[in-house]
């Protein structure tokens, strides 16, 4: 079966991230959305796990504690049907409930399960509301 896939120059990187909080022995994990602005999918795809593997933010809370966040792979990658954007610029940021800490990786998903590329996970319909 051959899977077609519209060209768009805007495509949907969702990323999870580990924050960790000064004094916190639990970090939470994030899911991030970012647009991702690229010719084809394959180069959305290195575009995002380049971003992925190069970012790391430390910040200061309202509470007064630094916060380090940490990329810790990609989570989807889809594209966006729009018009004209700013690149990586961040959707929408999701606090996770269920996996914690060394369960990080079990929210990162290979480029054959992103939706892309005609991928579904099952297990985390939670993850996509």
């Amino acid at each position: 079966m051959t899977f077609a896939i519209p060209q768009w120059c805007w495509y949907v990187a969702q990323y999870v991230i580990e924050a960790r909080v000064t004094n916190c022995a639990q970090p939470s994990l994030l899911i991030e959305s970012v647009l991702i602005k690229a010719d084809s999918p394959e180069a959305a795809y290195a575009k995002a796990n380049l971003f992925c593997s190069s970012s790391e933010h430390v910040y200061m809370n309202r509470q007064g504690e630094i916060v380090t966040q940490r990329y810790v792979g990609l989570h989807e990658l889809d594209s966006l049907e729009t018009g004209q954007l700013d690149d990586e610029l961040i959707l929408n940021v999701r606090l996770v409930n269920g996996p914690r800490g060394e369960q990080a990786d079990l929210l990162v998903r290979s480029r054959e399960q992103l939706s892309l590329f005609g991928g579904k996970i099952e297990g985390f319909e939670h993850l996509n509301q």
